[in-house]
């Protein structure tokens, strides 16, 4: 596996230099965040979304995929900070209102919960 991961990545760069596919390769640090929160690695999982994110900066997701995982490490206030900004640039994703929610939740303040899951 880490060696498709580097054939993968070692792709992407060189697309990205050749054709300044840049939004390709913030899809593939994006995935991969993904695999790594679904291994339960989330400070790994936070860099490949910081790199998304610097990447492609209105990257709603990486915004949301990065929260999910302050959220997992209980860093509650960088999880709501990524999760308003993943909702100013996608006001219409229901998970991450969601994801919000749960934080708020987790920090006691209801009403801004039961706001989020409405």
């Amino acid at each position: 596996m880490k060696t498709q991961i580097k054939f993968t990545l070692m792709s992407f760069l060189i697309c990205t230099m050749l054709t300044g596919c840049g939004s390709f390769l913030a899809k593939f640090y994006f995935n991969l965040g993904n695999s790594y929160y679904e291994r339960f690695d989330p400070d790994h999982a936070i860099s490949a979304y910081d790199h998304a994110i610097q990447i492609k900066p209105d990257f709603a997701e990486a915004y949301d995929g990065r929260g999910a995982a302050y959220l997992d490490k209980g860093d509650l206030d960088r999880a709501i900070s990524d999760f308003d900004e993943a909702i100013r640039l996608n006001p219409n994703s229901a998970i991450t209102y969601d994801n919000r929610g749960y934080a708020y939740f987790s920090k006691g303040d209801l009403d801004r919960a039961i706001s989020d899951f409405d």
